[in-house]
């Protein structure tokens, strides 16, 4: 092990906000950064499977979106561990929230407080967008990176953010002309860059609706640490919908 890295077993909740190197509800292996102390009382397994999306999802709409309430957030790809942080934080926020989901997926986003979700691989995705924000889009945010900007750009209100954290491969083309004749910004950011600083707020964020049980995930399956093996199969055979879970 390095000499930069501290291992910490703790029978409370510890939970590291710096980078992402290793997660589990007992060990923690972190940088030598802050650490965070979990609400009391809180199961580390309830807590495992959101911190890294959430805290993505935390300075993706505070730092870079500046999303305030009443504004409308289009968040495409929300089935997804990060999508849905997205919907559940605009949601606190009191941003009126328009989802794209997978079919099958309708009621768990909508739980998680989309105000209307609409199937993503509909022909008429974008259309549906149009009517229900006939005065355009304050904030667009695809997390899996599928972003058609030549289709999304002329729905965005005046002022617009499209937060941009996925697709390395990716190269959409952009309307230029109907970006900046909007005032409309393109922010992209990586939450391995973020500063102490900003996990910090992030951490405060994720505590308060931890706390408050507004801050779920989605597990789909569950294995012992003995089965980590078994845990990366079953992730690369696909088909489970949801984190999985290892416990000790």
């Amino acid at each position: 092990m390095c000499e930069n890295f501290h291992h910490r077993k703790t029978s409370t909740s510890i939970r590291a906000a710096t980078r992402r190197v290793l997660e589990s509800p007992i060990y923690t292996l972190n940088y030598e950064e802050p650490l965070y102390p979990l609400p009391e009382g809180l199961d580390p397994a309830e807590a495992a499977p959101v911190l890294h999306v959430a805290g993505t999802a935390s300075i993706g709409l505070v730092r870079e979106a500046a999303l305030r309430p009443g504004e409308t957030i289009v968040v495409g790809s929300a089935s997804g561990a990060v999508g849905t942080a997205i919907v559940r934080l605009a949601a606190v926020m009191g941003a009126r929230v328009i989802a794209g989901a997978s079919t099958g997926d309708e009621h768990w986003v909508s739980d998680c407080g989309a105000d209307l979700v609409i199937d993503k691989h509909a022909p008429d995705y974008y259309m549906q967008v149009e009517r229900a924000a006939p005065r355009g889009v304050d904030v667009w945010w695809d997390a899996s990176g599928d972003d058609d900007f030549e289709k999304s750009v002329p729905l965005l209100a005046h002022g617009a953010r499209v937060i941009v954290m996925a697709g390395m491969q990716s190269s959409p083309r952009v309307p230029i002309n109907q970006l900046y004749t909007r005032d409309a910004s393109v922010l992209g950011f990586a939450i391995s860059n973020a500063s102490a600083a900003d996990l910090a707020e992030a951490a405060k964020v994720i505590n308060q609706m931890l706390a408050t049980g507004r801050l779920k995930g989605r597990v789909g399956a569950t294995f012992h640490l003995a089965e980590a093996a078994d845990a990366h199969r079953a992730l690369e055979a696909g088909g489970v919908y949801g984190r999985l879970l290892i416990v000790p």
